[in-house]
C-alpha cells in the first residue's frame, strides 16, 4: 500500500495537508509514512481503456500513481507494462517517481498522426511532492509499433525517461493549474486536446502547441447544505469562492463519430446563454 501521508483525503485536502491534520489522523492509524495510512482503497482504479489494436486493457492505479497494461483475451500473461512509479515494484525509489495520482488514462487513436498507440493521460500531482497538474503523452516502448510487446532492459524499469508531450506548467508560473482529484483529457481527432479541470468545473481545448481555442465553464454549483441542492451561474459571471461545482469527465463528439451515423442532427438551442 503505497499510500501518500494521509490517504486520499489529505491527498485532497491541501489546507489540512499544511497544517499537519491529515499526519495526526495517519499516525492514529499505524503511522505517518507511505504505505502506513490505514487507506482502504489503496486498489483503486480511476479509468480503465480498451485498445484494439494491440488488444490490451490500460488501468490508472490512482494510489499506486502508475498506469498498467494487460493483455486480453486468451493471452495470459498478468501485467505486460508498468509505468510511473517504480518503487512500486522495486525498480526505482521516490526520485524516479513520474505520475502522480493520475486521472483518465486513455490510447490515442484516430489522428493519423505519430501520436497513434501513444498514451494520454491528466497527472493530478501531490503535496507535498508536485503541487501542480499536467496533462502529458508517452511513447509506449514496443519492439515494433503497435506490437503490445514491451522491451525492458534487466533490472531497470520500463520507459520511457517521461513524455513526449505536455501541457501545463509548475506551479505559480503562467498556464499553470492544479486539480487534487478527478480531472480528464482526450485527444480529439483534429489532434487538439480536451482538458477537463475537475475539480474547478471548467473544460477548454487546447491546439498541439497549447493555445486555447474555446473554454466552457459548468453553470452548476453543487449547494449540498441548502434548502436547493442545485444552482447555475451564467457563462461570464464569477462564482463564488468555495462554491462546489465539479466535473468528472468530459468528451467531445465529431459529427462523423459511428453513433451518429445515420442520425439527422439538427440544432435545437443554446444550453445557455
Amino acid at each position: 500500500n503505497n499510500c501518500p501521508v494521509g490517504g486520499k483525503a489529505g491527498q485532497r485536502n491541501h489546507f489540512s495537508r499544511r497544517k499537519g491534520i491529515a499526519d495526526a489522523e495517519a499516525k492514529k492509524v499505524g503511522g505517518n509514512m507511505a504505505g502506513k495510512t490505514g487507506e482502504k482503497d489503496w486498489l483503486h482504479i480511476n479509468s480503465v481503456a480498451y485498445d484494439p489494436v494491440r488488444d490490451q486493457i490500460i488501468l490508472s492505479h490512482n494510489i499506486h500513481s502508475e498506469i498498467v497494461i494487460i493483455n486480453h483475451g486468451q493471452k495470459d500473461e498478468g501485467i505486460v507494462y508498468r509505468w510511473g512509479n517504480p518503487s512500486v515494484y522495486r525498480h526505482g525509489s521516490r526520485t524516479d517517481q513520474k505520475l502522480f495520482c493520475q486521472h483518465s488514462v486513455c490510447v490515442i487513436r484516430g489522428t493519423n498522426t505519430p501520436s497513434d498507440g501513444n498514451l494520454l493521460y491528466f497527472n493530478n500531482g501531490r503535496i507535498p511532492d508536485r503541487e501542480w497538474s499536467t496533462v502529458e503523452e508517452i511513447e509506449l516502448p514496443e519492439k515494433e509499433k503497435n506490437s503490445g510487446i514491451y522491451e525492458r532492459e534487466q533490472g531497470k524499469p520500463f520507459g520511457p525517461e517521461g513524455p513526449c508531450w505536455t501541457f501545463g506548467s509548475k506551479k505559480d508560473r503562467r498556464d499553470s493549474f492544479y486539480c487534487t482529484h478527478i480531472s480528464a483529457c482526450q485527444r480529439l481527432s483534429n489532434n487538439n486536446t480536451l482538458i477537463t479541470l475537475g475539480p474547478q468545473g471548467i473544460m477548454f481545448e487546447i491546439t498541439p502547441e497549447g493555445e486555447e481555442v474555446w473554454r466552457y465553464v459548468c453553470p452548476l454549483i453543487h449547494n449540498l447544505t441548502h434548502d436547493y441542492p442545485h444552482t447555475s451561474t451564467p457563462q461570464g459571471q464569477l462564482r463564488a469562492y468555495g462554491e462546489k461545482c465539479s466535473l468528472f469527465n468530459a468528451f467531445k463528439y465529431v459529427k462523423d463519430h459511428p453513433a451518429l451515423k445515420d442520425k439527422k442532427l439538427h440544432p435545437i438551442r443554446y444550453l445557455e446563454v
